[in-house]
């Protein structure tokens, strides 16, 4: 099973990293640099999100929630 992984991170080099290591492990990784541009990835439907709480514009609580 694949299991695909969004990962909404504002540090390049943090976001880049963590793509990096997940795809190594097996996953399929959407990355974005917002919480606005995650939304246009939910089409993706990941199954999991890494999600960075301290985000500009929407923040990662809000867009838990």
């Amino acid at each position: 099973m694949v299991v695909k992984v969004l990962i909404i991170e504002d540090e390049q080099t943090v976001r880049d990293n963590l793509v990096a290591y997940l795809e190594d492990e097996g996953f399929v990784v959407f990355p974005a640099s917002s919480a606005e541009e995650a939304m246009e990835l939910l089409g993706c439907d990941p199954q999991v999100a890494v999600v960075d709480i301290r985000l500009p514009g929407m923040d990662g609580n809000q867009w838990i929630s």
